[in-house]
């Protein structure tokens, strides 16, 4: 979880992660400078998938 986790820290628009097990992430987000798609697209170049919920 940890390589998603990084992933994610890098990604411009996201202010904070928290991946926790089994399957659970947490983001805090700046409104307008990040998609959901462009998440799902950084999750999954990890080798996992991403199931997005609000």
């Amino acid at each position: 979880m940890a390589k998603v986790q990084a992933a994610l820290t890098k990604v411009s628009g996201v202010i904070s992660v928290k991946v926790s097990l089994p399957d659970n992430a947490v983001l805090t987000l700046k409104e307008d400078q990040v998609t959901v798609d462009e998440l799902r697209s950084v999750v999954k170049e990890t080798g996992f998938n991403a199931e997005i919920k609000n």
